[in-house]
């Protein structure tokens, strides 16, 4: 994963991920690629395979509010994008998936 701060107080970060995984040959069901919840927050775990699988999570992070007392954090909210793909001639969910959504965060430091 990587992170990009946009300022210099690290207020404002995007963050990516991609992930590519491919198989060739005849294999057993259970060595094909897969995708979900690890990198497609809105599906199972492994819901998703086939020959070759490719998925792409972003985030926005924006902190609103640093609060410096004796429980320091982290206030903000953050948006992300989540897409992927299986496909193949044993693709199991041969569709494009992306999901969008957003969340309060409430970090202590």
């Amino acid at each position: 994963m990587t992170h990009i701060p946009f300022d210099r107080d690290q207020r404002f970060i995007l963050s990516t991920r991609a992930r590519i995984q491919g198989i060739v040959g005849d294999y057993p069901f259970y060595f094909a690629p897969t995708v979900g919840a690890g990198d497609l927050r809105a599906y199972n775990l492994d819901q998703l395979s086939g020959d070759a699988v490719i998925s792409h999570s972003t985030d926005m992070r924006v902190e609103l509010l640093r609060v410096k007392s004796s429980l320091p954090s982290v206030i903000g909210v953050a948006a992300s994008i989540d897409h992927g793909f299986a496909f193949g001639a044993k693709a199991r969910g041969n569709d494009y998936h992306a999901m969008a959504g957003g969340t309060v965060f409430w970090n202590i430091i």
